[in-house]
């Protein structure tokens, strides 16, 4: 066993199987009451994958344990390269949901489930009668036990229903490759006797196969299945209870989605991710990845930028149907899919599935990914998504994720502080702010007397902001026969000074485009608008398909346009991540002006300085944030930058006193003499 605190401020060393092992200080500010200590403790962990883990998996495992388990906890831990720490953060952060579930049919009245008496501020129940504590626990035991019976068998219908579906489409594809091969050998024979003089071409009755016609026959009825479903079926309209959705949730954040498929591998190892059939440890895990990395529909991602499959995947989502024109625009993987939407979604939640699993799987059954992941993130025990995905606030909202009551884990911490940074920066050249500005004004003047008064109103106060930074960057263009510098620096209530847009309320505006949506209308109305007026495209304008005639000597050719050129779509978001930044403290970051080396153009860029305001939002609204990595030194520098407030040399806040820092880092698995050097 490890040895305890005897003080906040002292630090222990310890050696466990020649392994080093720093346990450095918990150090936290507290209230006026005792701080609450964990009701849930282990020690041990069975359903480690392998025979014997080693020392220090098991510590850290504890350690991720404990701190799922303390409310308000940052751990930061520490574990070299090669060290299994993937696999033990699993095999901790799951024990400790399984064991959570556990508790709950026992009867125990856990932390979550009474705000006051989590932070201890309820007075003690001790006077209570004891028929009265047997039946509070009794009613509680009862709940639980009823919770987990309608739990269990709903997982286990999702994983009938998915292994019945998975044979479904099986045999559905094994049927249309025979109906296919069959068709083709009838039209290869067809081909073989075909007549070889023109008398017999024009006489000669073609050969009939009544074999192939029905297998044509059955083929179109087979694909004629897939596509006439019904959104309104009442056998695959059931409603999600809330009552059934896991109590606890596991987010684990990686850099990358190749990062997150090696810890998919991991947990197929586990019993929690179905190693063990029908174990009633597993969980169920849904992977996130935007638009860009989950579209199945061809026509949409072949737009290369992630901005215009957005838009487009937007407008084709809400496409409506009508009589003359059958789902006009619509996505043939979302319109009319419900089922087959469903069906994916239980799919994710049945087995452990990374990105590339969920697309190939929607494309074979026809059902768009990102949306069957998004409507699966709510029913799972773990959640795993990107950093950028998670650390910027309006990401986690549109795509549903929810911090409450959740455990989130930053794997390969040593890249967090410039995720931080990477997510919140912004940056908008003059080519940008000239496209929207030429987008504003003709939205404007095309839908001016259909806008409400205060739609207009605010679209005015766009408008005059953005010709504002059109001429301050013209100006700083104009800077370049004075040798003016290359860049500037300036704060952001100096640089809206600058462009005499100092009383704008940015608040209210960034409010304004992210509740109105207003930002994706006027994008798309200006790739209509500018499409329209290039009488060098051919057909009816529709945003995917197009061609450009383009001559060539004599000859004229079609030609497919370039997705990425002249993005305008990106203009628009462009401008709305840096009014979102405007809208930030002036002490958060910095604005920098700059032209670039020819001096034809200039831009306009925000970086943030201060990570940490961004950073604990995620920590306060969340039960508990552990990062892990292989190098995390110097660790206090790192809490630093995340969140000062846990450091006691600056902390000045009262704020800080309802979280705890706990920090732990250990050495390799094998002991530094059995090392020699080359």
């Amino acid at each position: 066993m490890l040895a305890r605190h005897t003080s906040p401020r002292e630090s222990h060393a310890l050696f466990i199987n020649n392994t080093h092992i720093t346990h450095t200080r918990l150090h936290t500010r507290r209230r006026a009451h005792v701080f609450v200590m964990p009701r849930l403790r282990r020690t041990e962990f069975p359903t480690f994958p392998y025979a014997t883990p080693y020392a220090i998996q098991i510590e850290l495992m504890r350690r991720v344990y404990d701190a799922a388990e303390r409310s308000k906890t940052l751990g930061v831990f520490e574990s070299p390269t090669g060290t299994g720490k993937t696999l033990s953060v699993l095999v901790g952060a799951l024990s400790w949901v399984d064991d959570r579930r556990k508790a709950r049919l026992r009867g125990e009245k856990l932390d979550d489930e009474d705000e006051d008496d989590a932070a201890g501020t309820k007075p003690s129940d001790t006077n209570e009668p004891d028929w009265l504590r047997e039946y509070d626990t009794k009613r509680r035991k009862t709940d639980a036990d009823e919770v987990e019976r309608r739990r269990g068998a709903r997982r286990a219908e999702l994983r009938a229903r998915a292994k019945a579906a998975e044979t479904r489409v099986t045999l559905k594809t094994n049927a249309e490759k025979r109906l296919r091969e069959k068709i083709e050998s009838t039209s290869t024979t067809q081909r073989a006797i075909d007549p070889h003089t023109a008398e017999e071409n024009e006489f000669l009755v073609d050969a009939y196969d009544s074999g192939a016609e029905g297998a044509r026959e059955d083929l179109r009825a087979l694909l004629r299945d897939d596509e006439e479903e019904d959104d309104d079926e009442d056998d695959f309209s059931r409603d999600e209870d809330e009552a059934l959705r896991p109590a606890q949730q596991i987010i684990l954040c990686s850099r990358t989605h190749s990062q997150l498929t090696q810890v998919i591998g991991e947990l197929r190892s586990t019993v929690f991710g179905g190693k063990v059939a029908k174990a009633e440890e597993q969980v169920a895990a849904a992977a996130i990845a935007g638009r860009a990395q989950l579209c199945v529909n061809p026509a949409v991602k072949n737009l290369g930028s992630a901005a215009r499959i957005n838009e487009r995947c937007l407008e084709m989502s809400k496409s409506k149907t009508t009589a003359k024109d059958k789902a006009v625009k619509a996505c043939p993987f979302l319109s009319k899919r419900r089922r087959a939407l469903l069906e994916l979604k239980e799919a994710a939640l049945a087995k452990p599935m990374d990105i590339e699993d969920l697309a190939k799987l929607g494309t074979t059954r026809k059902a768009c990914p990102y949306y069957a992941a998004r409507s699966a993130l709510p029913e799972a025990d773990l959640v795993l998504m990107p950093y950028a995905s998670l650390l910027h606030a309006d990401t986690r909202e549109s795509l549903g994720v929810k911090l409450e009551n959740a455990v989130v884990i930053f794997d390969e911490a040593h890249n967090l502080v410039d995720a931080v940074y990477n997510s919140y920066g912004a940056s908008v050249s003059l080519e940008q702010v000239r496209d929207v500005l030429d987008m504003l004004t003709t939205y404007v003047d095309r839908f001016e007397t259909r806008l409400s008064a205060s739609n207009l109103r605010y679209l005015k106060v766009l408008t005059n902001l953005t010709r504002a930074f059109v001429n301050v960057l013209q100006k700083e263009i104009a800077e370049v026969k004075k040798s003016a510098p290359e860049k500037r620096l300036t704060s952001l209530n100096d640089f809206l000074f600058e462009c005499g847009q100092d009383t704008v309320n940015m608040f209210s505006l960034r409010r304004y485009l992210k509740e109105s949506k207003v930002a994706h209308k006027i994008a798309s109305y200006g790739e209509r608008v500018r499409a329209g007026h290039d009488a060098s495209w051919g057909g009816d304008w529709d945003g995917v398909g197009q061609v450009k005639i383009e001559a060539v000597g004599g000859s004229k050719f079609a030609v497919a346009p370039d997705p990425n050129a002249n993005p305008r779509v990106s203009a628009v978001h462009a401008l709305t991540s840096l009014i979102d930044a405007l809208a930030s403290a002036d002490t958060d970051g910095r604005i920098i002006v700059e032209r670039d080396e020819s001096g034809t153009s200039a831009s306009v860029r925000f970086i943030l300085l201060d990570a940490a305001s961004r950073f604990k939002r995620v920590v306060q609204q969340a039960r508990s944030v552990i990062l892990v990595g292989g190098t995390l030194a110097p660790i206090p520098e790192l809490v630093s930058q995340l969140f000062p407030e846990l450091n006691a040399a600056t902390s000045k806040t009262v704020e800080s006193s309802a979280h705890a820092l706990k920090m732990f880092s250990c050495g390799h698995i094998i002991p530094r003499d059995n090392l020699l050097p080359l």
